[in-house]
Parts: structure tokens; C-alpha cells; sequence
């Protein structure tokens, strides 16, 4: 796998996903020399296996970046059952995975060919020793137990029970389980050593350098990114049974599509669920993060990314190099996805902005009447909301007050009191804002028309008669037609 590595975003999503979620993403660090890897603890600090320096990394929830364990630029192996274990050192760790309690990592250290652990004092607390639980350092292919072989071990995961890791062993073509007391190690799925695609049991199912895993919520079944098919695979545990869950084999691509098995993907290397079985998935080929929702035919949408760059920004404005790994955790009832983001060598950090679902109208009214203007959105945070105007003839939108022109100005309907000549082709806009970032709404336009008053000029309503005099002195009996002459006299 050509992997072009580099860099850690994270995405701060609403609870339940929708098909089209854009992501806001923005630029929160740099420093880093090939992350892959990603696992967050549930206070949101993050453990990033920083490849390239052959170390840990792990990022604060403010954004505070230090070495947790390993030695920047040693490549070698070693354990360190000692407090901050500062022997410790690893040769190209990729995947890394974290215990619900927050208190043990685990890492696929990729060429060691081990599986290790690193304990921690706590949520996010200092490392209390780093062990290594399954592989020898021989490249190989053995179910033994400790004394267990593999074969570039990329990626990794650990079941919501917290007693079995997942393996995804790249180069032998495999998905192994490691229960970890023991620790017993087994071969799910594949055949060691064949590069093909095939869907079926354990002994007939077949993979081409699977790269990413994760689990589903109940612990009964598996989301393979299967990099050189295209597609990301579900296996399910018991009885073991792989099948496409999304992409087309053998068609790289970036097509979204309501079904998921007529969507494309290009080259997708890592994946993550969350609590609601909707997968993330860091299409390195398309350089954009994909969803697949869990409802109904599993949606394929792409919410950030499309084009190679580094350019903060939401949806497709947003750009990435190659993200490599992705990692999902609900904290505080919002869900966090992090991606390492290759190339930019930066930690990036993205959130669900707002879905307009109703933009306003334009409203035509005459002078000195009321216009209304009314828009929704829809987001995890629920969003907050401020309408805007642009005066006609400028460029630029402003906020609006409170006051006797503009009332509901925070809410999602604005009511413009007595309008004037003056407002005729003023824009307004609601922008919904939420953890996300902001949406605005599409623009609409306010004409004012002059309107019609109509007077009394002669004669005196409901009375009829044949006097004559001026103004209200004059009396009519039923007129029926008027006309006027040059000089603006009338003849009734």
C-alpha cells in the first residue's frame, strides 16, 4: 500500500447523521511525520500513532501535543514495564485502539510485527508501562498465542466488551482476533497469502490488503476497509460471514449514491462506527472522508474533502492529502471523528455545520406595511440563529438588531415593521451557527412598492343629492363614469 501519510483532523458530528452532512473543517495543529493511527479517550484527548517518529503522540482536548511514549526518530523495539516507560520503542506503529475506560492503548506496531499495549494512570493519565502482548518481531503468519506471527499489522480494534482486539494483518491478506486473556489468537477471515476478492465463510472469504477495522456497537460484527478492492466489508462474527457493504469492487471512484454497494471508492484505508452504526470511512485515493449511514440501503455521501489541498473550509471547500486513519467517540452527547490527514502533516478539526432545510422567499409588500421572512435549519448542536441584511446597492451582509424595524432577529422568523421605499431590493439571509460552524441561507429579496392612497375629492360619501360646491359640499346620485381634461379638470 502506497500510503502518503501525514496529519490528525477532527470532526465534531451530530448524534444521528443525515445524508447530507457537510463537515466545517479547520486547522488545529502541526508537527506531526506520518500519523495513521487515531483513538480518542472520553474527556476528547487523542492518541495518534505518529508513524514516521515511531512514537505516540497524544493531543489534549485543548489541543496541547506531547511524545506519550517511544523515542522521536529510534526505530526499534522495546518494552518498559517502568512508570512513563521511557525505554520504550516502537518501529513504525500504525493502528491504535483504546479501552472504554480510557485506560489501555493498544497499537499494531507495524514493522516489529507485534501487537503492543501501553497502560495509562487513568483517562488520560501518564503511561504506567508499555508490554507487548502477541508477535515475536518474525514476519510470518502463525497462530501461536504470544508467540504469534504477522505480517504488517496496520490497523485495529477493540470490542465494546473490552476482552478482543481485531486485526487487520495487511500483507498476509487477513483479519485476525487476539482475545487478550491468554492471549489466544485466531484468523476470522481470508486466506493467508491470497490476494483476491471473495465474499464467504472464514475459510472461503478473501481480501486484498485490508487496512482498516472497526466494530459494530454490539460487538457481533466487523467494517473492513479493504484497500486494494475498493469496497469496505462487513463481516459478521458468528457464524463468520463477509459480504460488500459498500463500494464497488474493483472500481476505484467517488461516487455517492443512496445504495451503498453502487457507490465508489479509491483506495479506502481506515474506518470507524459510531454508536449508531454509521461509518466513517478515510478514502485516501479521493482524499475526502465518505459516510455511510446505517439506515435502510447505507447512503453514501461525502462530507468534506473531494480535492488535494490543505485548505480549511465545509464540504467540498474543505480539503485534504491522503487521510490515512479516523476514529469516532461521543462525548457530551456530540460525536468527535478524528482523521489523520497525510500529506499536510497538521491536525485538522471539523465539525457537522448546520443543514438549511427551508430558505426564505423573496416578499414583495407596499409602503409602510410588514414583511415576514421565515427559514429553518437542522444540526447536533442545535443551532442558534441571526438574520442578516445587505442594504441594496452594497456588498456584504450584516447582522440585524432587536428593535421596531427588525423583531426575531434570533429566531427563524424576521418580521420588517413599517418598510420604506428605501428597503426595495434588500437581501436578507438567516445563518444558523452551531459547534459545527455557520450556514447561511440563500438570499431573498425585499421590493417595496409606492402603493395606492386613495382620497375623498368631491362629494360626500353614502349621501346622495345635486348640489354643487367644493370638496364634500359637492353632492352626486350614483356617478358611473369620470374623465379629465389637459388642464386636469374633471368631469363626472
Amino acid at each position: 500500500m502506497a500510503c502518503r501519510l501525514g496529519a490528525v483532523a477532527a470532526f465534531v458530528l451530530g448524534a444521528s447523521a443525515a445524508f447530507a452532512q457537510n463537515l466545517a473543517v479547520t486547522t488545529l495543529a502541526s508537527g506531526f511525520n506520518n500519523p495513521y493511527g487515531v483513538a480518542v479517550d472520553a474527556s476528547g484527548n487523542a492518541y495518534v500513532a505518529d508513524t514516521s517518529n515511531h512514537v505516540i503522540r497524544k493531543i489534549t482536548s485543548a489541543g496541547v501535543v506531547s511524545v506519550l511514549a517511544g523515542s522521536v526518530g529510534i526505530a526499534t523495539w522495546a518494552d518498559d514495564a517502568s512508570a512513563n516507560a521511557p525505554a520504550a520503542r516502537f518501529n513504525e506503529p500504525r493502528g491504535i485502539a483504546i479501552n472504554s475506560a480510557g485506560t489501555t492503548l493498544y497499537v499494531a506496531d507495524r514493522l516489529n510485527q507485534r501487537i503492543r499495549v501501553i497502560g495509562l494512570a487513568g483517562v488520560g493519565g501518564a503511561v504506567t508501562g508499555v508490554t507487548t502482548l502477541a508477535g515475536t518481531g518474525a514476519t510470518g503468519f502463525a497462530n501461536a498465542g504470544a508467540s504469534s506471527t504477522f505480517d504488517s499489522p496496520v490497523g485495529i480494534a477493540i470490542n465494546p466488551a473490552g476482552d478482543t482486539l481485531y486485526v487487520a494483518d495487511r500483507n498476509n491478506h487477513l483479519i485476525r482476533s487476539i482475545v487478550i486473556a491468554g492471549p489466544v489468537v485466531s484468523t476470522v477471515a481470508g486466506l493467508q497469502g491470497t490476494t483476491a476478492f471473495a465474499n464467504g465463510n472464514s475459510a472461503t472469504a478473501t481480501f486484498n490488503l485490508p487496512s482498516g477495522i472497526a466494530v459494530n456497537a454490539a460487538g457481533t460484527a466487523l467494517f473492513v476497509a479493504d484497500y486494494n478492492n475498493h469496497v469496505i466489508r462487513q463481516v459478521v462474527l458468528s457464524p463468520v460471514a463477509v459480504t460488500t457493504y459498500a463500494g464497488t469492487q474493483g472500481s476505484a471512484g467517488a461516487v455517492n449514491n443512496a445504495v451503498a454497494t453502487s457507490a465508489t471508492l479509491n483506495f479506502p484505508v481506515a474506518v470507524a462506527a459510531d454508536g449508531s452504526d454509521n461509518l466513517y470511512v478515510a478514502d485516501f485515493g479521493n482524499n475526502a472522508v465518505r459516510l455511510i449511514l446505517a439506515a435502510g440501503t447505507n447512503a453514501v455521501s461525502t462530507p468534506a474533502g473531494g480535492t488535494s489541498g490543505s485548505a480549511d473550509g465545509t464540504g467540498s471547500a474543505a480539503q485534504f492529502s491522503g487521510p490515512n486513519g479516523i476514529a469516532v467517540k461521543t462525548i457530551s452527547s456530540t460525536l468527535f471523528v478524528f482523521v489523520a490527514d497525510t500529506n499536510n502533516q497538521a491536525v485538522r478539526k471539523a465539525a457537522i455545520a448546520p443543514t438549511i432545510t427551508l430558505d426564505p422567499i423573496a416578499v414583495t409588500v407596499n409602503t409602510g406595511q410588514n414583511a415576514t421572512f421565515t427559514a429553518n435549519a437542522t444540526g447536533v448542536p442545535v443551532p442558534t440563529w441571526r438574520w442578516q441584511r445587505q442594504p441594496s446597492g452594497t456588498t456584504g451582509f450584516v447582522n440585524l438588531s432587536e428593535g421596531a424595524t427588525y423583531s426575531g432577529v434570533s429566531t427563524t422568523t424576521l418580521t420588517v415593521s413599517g418598510v420604506t421605499t428605501g428597503m426595495s431590493g434588500d437581501l436578507f439571509r438567516l445563518v444558523a451557527t452551531n459547534a459545527g460552524g455557520s450556514t447561511p441561507t440563500a438570499n431573498a429579496a425585499l421590493t417595496v412598492n409606492l402603493g395606492t392612497t386613495f382620497t375623498t375629492f368631491a362629494g360626500l360619501a353614502a349621501v346622495a343629492g345635486s348640489a354643487d360646491g367644493t370638496g364634500t359640499g359637492a353632492l352626486f346620485n350614483n356617478p358611473v363614469s369620470i374623465v379629465v381634461d389637459s388642464a386636469g379638470n374633471f368631469y363626472i
